[in-house]
């Protein structure tokens, strides 16, 4: 009893503790980031816009794989500088075209709870990017790779 009664009270005074303005900008950070699902609906990964035109992809355990900047046509660059893929219309697909993962209400599937995120690990430097290839139709099919496999990529080392 005593122990939460003793965290009860710490909740009280770090609410307490906070002003507006650090109210607001939790609340504008987590406007700014957008959850990117998998085929299953299951929360894998984040994107957190920042002030650059530049859109970074966090997996949920906080590690930066890979980024797009809207000015590329959403092209998804890994930090490797290898090419993953594109995003259209909230979708996200691999090299062949097929889907691989999506941000909510883009694709009619219904959406798991999200977990608590981990804290996010700083950006690693970006190499150059390779040049991405032609193309494919998209596809309604969804790709057999697990959506964090996908976005590791973007960090593996060659």
């Amino acid at each position: 009893m005593k122990k939460l009664f003793y965290l009860s009270f710490m909740l009280f005074v770090l609410m307490c503790s906070c002003n507006n303005e650090d109210k607001n900008e939790i609340v504008n950070q987590v406007k700014d980031e957008l959850t990117i699902y998998d085929k299953n609906g299951n929360a894998v990964a984040y994107c957190n816009y920042s002030k650059e035109n530049e859109t970074i992809i966090y997996l949920w355990n906080g590690k930066p794989t890979a980024y797009y900047t809207s000015e590329r046509n959403d092209l998804i660059y890994g930090f490797n500088g290898k090419f993953l893929g594109w995003r259209e219309s909230g979708i996200f697909y691999d090299l062949e075209g097929k889907r691989i993962g999506f941000e909510k209400d883009a694709c009619n599937i219904i959406t798991s709870i999200e977990p608590i995120k981990h804290v996010k690990e700083i950006k690693p430097i970006k190499s150059i990017k390779e040049i991405p290839p032609v193309r494919p139709i998209n596809s309604l099919d969804w790709s057999t790779v697990q959506l964090d496999v996908f976005f590791l990529k973007g960090i593996e080392k060659e």
